[in-house]
């Protein structure tokens, strides 16, 4: 691809670009902007080299800076990349927007910039995780469907303004430890291989909107009441979690006015619990796989009459819904 040395900006959004990208791209001297995310089939990789080209944003739509060492955003998704990622551009001191998702990567994440306030790399088979630095700005943290394992890393519970945090679908193993600071807003921790119980300080975090630990092998008696602290709660999956059981306490009655999706199939419920008749905007409810005993009648019309669209009740001790 021969193009204008004085060309400044380079858009390729989603061209189904295929084949190697041409790596001298990168060299243009006047180059400032390029966006290539969403070409499926285009590989390649980042070059190595000293970054002294005057970029200064590389796939999204934001102010413009005067040189790479100021770059605030960088998002490189969706564009069948591979390889590594060269230190020197993880180590960008202005970054605060990295999106590395969608590729195939094999980047170590170790040193990556301590400015970043979001930070994504999902999707990339990858077995690395940013290093244990202080990450003060971080508030965006999402490392889904990847290859990572061992204990969730330490500095994430006192990471001060973490609010997004999504490691579902990893290979992570032993506790969920306590998060230090209430502002966490979406916790996804599901398809991993965690163990023992479900933290008693989860439910301090008062600005918690999502919460997704299911497929897991959390363990424990867990009370449904405790929930009732968490006000705007939209999202609640813990289930399939087979060493998990569920204390609903039919004497406790409270309102959770926003929740409406609730997911507890295989939780051990043995009787339905009373709470969600006062859940007048739920949406979504599954309580299959349980063993729950009964006529439906008393309950079952109580439950959300005007929002319900989606309820699961197999797989369990049911007798009427006359």
């Amino acid at each position: 691809m021969n193009l204008s040395s004085s060309l400044t900006s380079l858009r390729l959004y989603d061209c189904q670009l295929k084949e190697r990208f041409p790596c001298n791209i990168f060299h243009l001297p006047n180059l400032h902007f390029l966006d290539l995310r969403y070409n499926h089939n285009l590989t390649g990789s980042i070059p190595n080299y000293n970054w002294s080209s005057p970029f200064k944003v590389l796939g999204s739509y934001l102010r413009l800076l005067p040189n790479l060492t100021q770059i605030t955003s960088s998002d490189l998704s969706h564009s069948n990349f591979s390889g590594q990622i060269p230190w020197s551009f993880l180590k960008l001191g202005q970054l605060s927007f990295l999106d590395l998702s969608f590729n195939g990567f094999t980047c170590q994440l170790l040193d990556v910039s301590t400015n970043l306030a979001e930070l994504s790399s999902s999707n990339n088979s990858s077995n690395s995780q940013p290093g244990s630095h202080t990450y003060l700005k971080l508030e965006f943290l999402a490392l889904s469907y990847n290859l990572l394992n061992g204990t969730i890393p330490s500095w994430l519970y006192s990471t001060p303004r973490l609010q997004h945090l999504y490691l579902d679908n990893n290979l992570f193993t032993r506790h969920i430890d306590e998060f230090q600071y209430n502002l966490v807003r979406y916790l996804d921790l599901s398809n991993n291989n965690l163990v023992g119980p479900l933290p008693m300080e989860i439910y301090k975090l008062v600005s918690l909107y999502h919460i997704k630990v299911s497929f897991n092998h959390l363990s424990g008696t867990m009370e449904s009441k405790m929930f009732s602290k968490l006000k705007i709660l939209e999202t609640v999956d813990l289930s399939h979690n087979p060493l998990l059981s569920l204390s609903t306490f039919n004497n406790f009655s409270y309102t959770l006015p926003k929740l409406y999706e609730l997911y507890f199939s295989s939780c051990k419920i043995n009787e339905f619990p009373f709470f969600l008749t006062n859940l007048e905007n739920l949406e979504w409810l599954d309580l299959s796989h349980n063993q729950i005993k009964g006529n439906t009648q008393t309950w079952l019309l109580d439950v959300a009459k005007d929002s319900l669209r989606y309820l699961n009740l197999s797989n369990n001790f049911l007798t009427d819904m006359d």
